[in-house]
């Protein structure tokens, strides 16, 4: 077990590839999980973490579902916050 961890610890600090992320990023769920979890898991994390695709995902929000139900009158927005208006 020693060996496997002064090897892991070497690839880190010596062969992983730090133009990304996603390496250090997977070890890090990885070991938050416990070692294991699912891809779909992964992924749904790994989008959190691109503020590119959250920005958009907001914009999406803002032009369809969220004014639709405004019109509508079942949400009201203040900012970025939205909240039902009818419970």
């Amino acid at each position: 077990m020693r060996s496997s961890i002064h090897q892991f610890k070497q690839f880190i600090e010596e062969d992983m590839r730090m133009s990304h992320i996603y390496q250090p990023l997977l070890i890090w769920m990885l070991l938050e999980s416990g070692g294991a979890s699912t891809l779909r898991d992964l992924a749904l994390r790994f989008v959190t973490f691109n503020e590119a695709e959250l920005q958009a995902m907001e914009q999406t929000l803002k032009k369809m579902p969220v004014q639709v139900l405004r019109n509508r009158g079942w949400v009201e927005r203040h900012g970025d916050t939205v909240r039902l208006t009818r419970e």
